[in-house]
């Protein structure tokens, strides 16, 4: 498994933020996951931030079916809001797919390109843009390692 994702898990605000750099394949975002899942402070109600700015999403609709399945059995979805930051066409097609292959979960997901209008869409109360975009910096500067040591 590459060090190329990471988490920052926000308990007090109910939100997490994810980071993602270089190549993108779905067991990328199945580790990060399972990562997140053991966190005792972790929550599946939780809104989540996804920055895929810096990285290239190599899957395709198939593997999200995939995804999905695995979320579901792993009782990973719950009803949220999750924002998608990107910065490039496929990923912005990829995430809406998903949002529509979701819909029946009652996920509220939207994609921007922006941590600002992602956050509003959150409503992340105690969270500004700011600070969200110094955890971005951070989980960047860390070479995400910490997600999977």
């Amino acid at each position: 498994m590459k060090e190329n994702a990471n988490y920052r898990l926000l308990a007090p605000l109910k939100t997490v933020i994810m980071y993602f750099t270089g190549d993108i394949i779905l067991d990328d975002i199945i580790c990060l996951m399972k990562q997140l899942a053991q966190d005792h402070e972790y929550s599946p109600q939780f809104n989540v931030i996804v920055d895929f700015r810096d990285c290239n999403l190599n899957f395709n609709n198939q593997m999200l079916l995939d995804y999905i399945q695995f979320l579901s059995k792993a009782k990973l979805i719950a009803r949220r809001k999750i924002a998608y930051l990107t910065s490039k066409p496929n990923e912005v097609v990829l995430t809406i797919l998903y949002s529509e292959m979701v819909r029946e979960h009652s996920l509220e997901i939207e994609v921007f390109s922006t941590s600002q209008a992602a956050l509003n869409y959150i409503q992340g109360n105690g969270l500004n843009v700011e600070k969200l975009d110094n955890i971005i910096l951070e989980l960047k500067s860390q070479n995400c390692r910490s997600a999977f040591s």
